[in-house]
């Protein structure tokens, strides 16, 4: 069964600027933690290592191209895996994606904090491997 997962860059970067601002506006220095459209230079390496280690955890099922505004996984998965699981996974990998780069963002200014989205990660990562292993009943 060929399936094909599409994580949009432009959104997982929106998602990165709204929750970079709520912690900036929260601890009442958006100045420091805010990211924008003027930090494409030090997002864009942040981006790639969150794709990559997304491509780790879909690595027995997938192949990775990443192009200028997405990353697309070429899942191949069995054919016997639960299909209807698939909108799931894709959530869950949406979800992991913004949460890695946002650790990745907060790394250089809020280690601590950073350590918090990475964990949550970790649980996300769980979740995947769960979902890719589903399989339906022999018949």
């Amino acid at each position: 069964m060929e399936k094909e997962l599409i994580i949009n860059k432009e959104n997982a970067i929106d998602t990165l600027h709204r929750m970079s601002a709520h912690l900036g506006s929260k601890l009442q220095a958006a100045e420091l933690f805010s990211s924008c459209d003027d930090d494409k230079q030090r997002i864009e390496p942040m981006w790639v290592a969150a794709v990559t280690e997304l491509s780790g955890l879909l690595m027995p099922y997938s192949s990775l191209t990443l192009y200028a505004d997405k990353a697309l996984f070429s899942l191949h998965m069995p054919d016997n895996w639960k299909e209807e699981q698939f909108d799931n996974l894709v959530k869950h990998c949406e979800v992991y994606i913004s949460n890695a780069l946002f650790a990745n963002w907060l790394s250089y200014f809020n280690p601590e904090n950073a350590i918090f989205y990475k964990n949550l990660n970790r649980e996300g990562a769980v979740s995947i491997e769960h979902l890719l292993a589903l399989r339906r009943k022999p018949v």
